[in-house]
């Protein structure tokens, strides 16, 4: 009896089926050219294998790295305070005669409870019109849409939150990561600002560890020498990606970088500074088996710090709210599945706009037939 075929085999079929059909003298050049780079590759992970202990051993004589087992009482404690989280998404449908409609939504998760109660979940959800004609940039108006509704639903819960708290955002303190208009970044910090008086401890995770940040901080601290071993490192994803792995197959604890503020050189870092925010960074992974990410935590700019104390704080609050499995804390997770929109559902409710469009008009019908619309 004939094995049915899985989507993955079926898969597999095409693309051999396209790569016998590519004229052999390109495909020859191609295959050199892939085994060449995959050479290239594996003696990048051989040579950065071998630095990783050097580059360990500077950031210990740093005082960078800490590696730490927190308690099972204390994990408890945190995890049974009230959490909260925060997340946006959008998509973008149409781009007839430039009218495009972004579905935005909203997430706020809140767990009153602690972690074994039932989160209360507020979504927040519309369409926006966006006219192209008016945009040089595109993508960046829908994005900064959504960030004003992220920024007004943190802004609307540090209003109504209780203090002394933690509250989660997917992204980074600086989000976007590119520069913004002087009145979105006043707004997004008042928001934070607004979470700090209450005492907030606000957590921003960042998942794709994009940047330098402790690279470039970490370049201020070395010898010449050194910092040509740390320059062999592409970026710190490279960095931390080995760093963390090798500490905590050591011990198989919780490890992260102590907290360090992001340089005022940072084009990005100054809008914020002057909206009256401080904001530390730090590097983390709750196991081994986890993946590591980056952690904004914005201060206000008048508040006495201890670096210390904020780096454990934040790293145990981190390991009390994860769960295996996952490599973000569970509201982060669970606020991302619920404002999340998935390009489907947007087409949908842009045949759903077309549809209700419709004129009984033979006119407006035909207008309507030269435009035309652009779903995919």
């Amino acid at each position: 009896m004939q094995r049915t075929l899985s989507n993955n085999d079926i898969y597999e079929r095409i693309k051999m089926v396209d790569f016998n059909r590519t004229e052999p003298e390109t495909l020859s050049q191609l295959v050199y050219s892939a085994i060449k780079i995959g050479d290239e590759i594996r003696d990048d992970y051989v040579r950065l294998r071998q630095l990783t202990d050097d580059i360990l051993e500077l950031m210990e004589r740093e005082n960078l790295l800490r590696s730490k087992q927190f308690s099972r009482e204390e994990l408890i404690t945190l995890s049974s305070k009230v959490a909260s989280a925060s997340d946006g998404s959008f998509q973008s449908v149409g781009g007839a005669d430039g009218i495009w409609y972004v579905p935005i939504s909203v997430a706020l998760i809140i767990f009153r409870q602690g972690i074994s109660g039932t989160p209360e979940v507020s979504v927040g959800a519309h369409i926006q019109k966006i006219d192209e004609r008016q945009h040089h940039n595109l993508g960046a108006a829908m994005e900064t849409s959504m960030l004003y509704a992220e920024a007004s639903i943190l802004k609307d819960w540090a209003r109504d939150c209780p203090e002394d708290i933690v509250h989660l955002i997917d992204g980074p303190a600086m989000d976007p990561p590119r520069q913004m208009e002087k009145e979105y970044v006043a707004y997004r910090a008042e928001a934070i600002k607004g979470c700090l008086d209450k005492k907030v401890l606000v957590l921003c995770c960042v998942k794709k560890l994009l940047g330098n940040f402790l690279m470039e901080r970490m370049a201020g601290m070395l010898r010449d020498f050194e910092k040509e071993r740390l320059s062999q490192f592409a970026s710190d994803a490279y960095l931390i990606y080995h760093v963390f792995t090798k500490a905590s197959l050591q011990g198989g604890m919780t490890v992260y970088t102590k907290p360090l503020e992001i340089l005022d050189t940072n084009p990005l870092y100054k809008p914020y500074k002057d909206a009256g925010l401080t904001i530390y960074f730090m590097y983390f992974q709750r196991d081994p088996r986890s993946k590591p990410f980056r952690v904004d935590i914005p201060v206000k700019v008048d508040t006495q710090v201890n670096i210390e104390r904020l780096g454990e704080q934040a790293a145990a609050t981190l390991s009390a709210w994860s769960y295996p499995g996952y490599d973000l804390p569970i509201p982060s997770v669970i606020a991302h599945y619920k404002c999340n929109i998935r390009k489907g559902c947007a087409e949908v409710l842009y045949s759903e706009i077309i549809t209700r469009a419709a004129s009984n008009h033979p006119f407006d019908n035909l207008v309507r037939t030269k435009l035309g619309k652009e779903v995919m």
